[in-house]
């Protein structure tokens, strides 16, 4: 009972708060009735109470994150298995907070296309060579720039022949796909 009454308690006081701090190693996106207001730098930031102004953080680092396993055909019919390892930081908070929702999404779906087209226009011998992970990256770039996404690096780190192939029918249409595994 009396746990209830002090969260009624702070969720009021909450409502009349007329500053925000921000961690460091955050930034934030302050939305003022549900339109972008501005981004604040760490440390505490004036705000309009009464949920007027909202605060959302939006990470400040270097982050990584493992993609994949996908699996790919080169242009010389070798089936293969692929997974990336991005870093990646936050270079817009404005686009990143506004434009997509689920930035761990729209890295991991930007570097499912990149990656398949690198592969599927690459020969074995080419994926091999040393400036695979370069291409990588500046591919990579550019698709994320929209979303105010910063890439640091990109590089495969498993690339491996498929070992099996396995059969997938959809009782449906009685087609039947190949998968790699």
């Amino acid at each position: 009972m009396f746990d209830k009454l002090i969260e009624l308690i702070i969720n009021f006081i909450h409502l009349f708060r007329v500053f925000v701090t921000v961690p460091q190693y955050d930034r934030g996106c302050i939305l003022r009735l549900g339109k972008f207001k501005k981004v604040v730098e760490p440390g505490p930031s004036w705000v309009i109470p009464l949920g007027i102004d909202v605060l959302y953080p939006i990470p400040n680092y270097v982050q990584t994150m493992i993609v994949g396993p996908q699996s790919l055909v080169t242009t010389d019919n070798i089936e293969v298995v692929v997974s990336t390892l991005i870093s990646f930081y936050v270079k817009d908070p404005e686009k990143f907070l506004v434009t997509i929702e689920g930035g761990d999404n729209v890295i991991e779906d930007t570097t499912y296309g990149v990656v398949s087209k690198l592969v599927m226009g690459s020969s074995w011998s080419q994926l091999r060579e040393d400036d695979v992970p370069r291409k990588l990256t500046e591919r990579m770039r550019a698709n994320a720039d929209k979303y105010g996404v910063g890439i640091k690096s990109a590089q495969l780190v498993d690339l491996t022949r498929a070992r099996s192939i396995r059969l997938v029918s959809h009782p449906a249409n009685k087609t039947v796909t190949v998968h790699s595994v």
